[in-house]
């Protein structure tokens, strides 16, 4: 079969055949509506079973991929609600902590939370120690930095606090001054008292676990997948979630997360349209943000980023078209010599400041998305 995996958008959708972000961009930018589409493929492998499928059913049987439930309805469980499927009652409480655990657990891009969430529902508690073992079996990372990190989205004091609402505004998972992990009571409740409950909660770390495996347990991030900005900020294990001040890019805690759109679309404001390029598989022609200079500490800072032990994270799409996720192509270092202070047009025509620079990646772009992304 052509290999088709990185076009956008396809005009004849199956399921079987295309890759899961054709899906998500087919769906987006067709006609057809989304809601239809996926309740065909549901009743499909509805009847092959001849019962509801869950989550991992849609993954072992090749379907759709079931993230897509996730962006497009919240949870699973609200798809089946929104087809009007006879389902068992969850509380309001229940349903907002699977809107957390399908928007932030079950894409796989880290297994720690999966790990834990997995162990605490077959122990009462898990201490620290025990934890820490499991993980160091599994071969993922054990830096203090990511176990922290691993509390703060459990706990959702990662979160900004509309996510935190919209999550339940109860942590998922605490832990104690005694070393010791927990279910938060309300959590515990649900899952001792609602059979259902439990078993979605199980459906879905099991199907995290199966995602998973696509990624590298001890990286932060893995080539060539796919990542938010809000993602970034989990995975390179900031405080807080800060995507929304992040813009282009951030320098924290000694990590500096770039994000790149290659085409620009026609109706974006001047001060914004930064030109940026490949000049080869391995070297990116970057642009700061407007009214920047050589002489700005935020620039100064990615220019020194190797002598300052920053890491500098590329993120890159090709346009907006594909939604709020970027692909990683993996970190870079700046080349000192080549940043240049330039100028652009404001949306007055004005000439505004700017600075380019050519980052120099540890990775050559892998080949089918280099050619998709120029």
């Amino acid at each position: 079969m052509k290999d088709t995996s990185y076009i956008n958008g396809v005009s004849t959708i199956n399921f079987e055949e295309v890759a899961k972000q054709q899906i998500f961009r087919s769906i987006s930018n067709s006609n057809l509506t989304a809601l239809r589409i996926l309740r065909e493929e549901y009743v499909q492998l509805k009847h092959r079973l001849n019962r509801i499928p869950t989550l991992m059913d849609f993954l072992e049987h090749g379907s759709i991929d079931p993230l897509i439930f996730s962006v497009e309805h919240g949870s699973y469980y609200h798809f089946l609600q929104k087809i009007k499927e006879s389902v068992p009652f969850l509380s309001e409480q229940e349903k907002k902590y699977l809107f957390m655990l399908s928007a932030e657990v079950l894409n796989g891009k880290r297994r720690h939370e999966i790990i834990l969430l997995s162990m605490l529902l077959t122990e009462t508690s898990v201490s620290f120690e025990e934890f820490l073992h499991v993980v160091m079996e599994e071969r993922c990372s054990t830096d203090s930095e990511t176990l922290e990190s691993v509390k703060r989205v459990l706990d959702l004091s990662f979160f900004t606090e509309p996510t935190r609402k919209k999550y339940g505004d109860t942590p998922i998972v605490v832990f104690t001054d005694e070393q010791q992990f927990l279910f938060h009571s309300a959590m515990s409740h649900s899952i001792q008292s609602n059979v259902y409950f439990r078993e979605i909660l199980t459906d879905i770390v099991q199907a995290a676990f199966y995602i998973n495996e696509q990624y590298d347990c001890n990286e932060q991030l893995t080539l060539y997948k796919k990542y938010s900005r809000k993602d970034s900020c989990k995975l390179l294990n900031w405080f807080s979630d800060e995507s929304s001040t992040m813009y282009g890019y951030k320098t924290k805690y000694k990590t500096c997360p770039i994000f790149v759109t290659y085409h620009k679309h026609e109706g974006v404001e001047a001060s914004t349209n930064y030109q940026e390029e490949f000049i080869s598989p391995d070297v990116l022609k970057w642009s700061t943000r407007s009214r920047r200079t050589l002489e700005s500490d935020e620039v100064r800072t990615i220019i020194q980023a190797d002598e300052l032990d920053i890491n500098l994270h590329v993120f890159i799409k090709k346009d907006d078209a594909e939604g709020s996720e970027f692909y990683y192509i993996g970190k870079a270092h700046p080349d000192p010599q080549s940043a240049i202070q330039g100028t652009m047009l404001d949306k007055n025509g004005q000439s505004i400041s700017v600075v380019h620079m050519n980052l120099i990646l540890e990775h050559l772009v892998e080949g089918k998305l280099y050619k998709y992304l120029t």
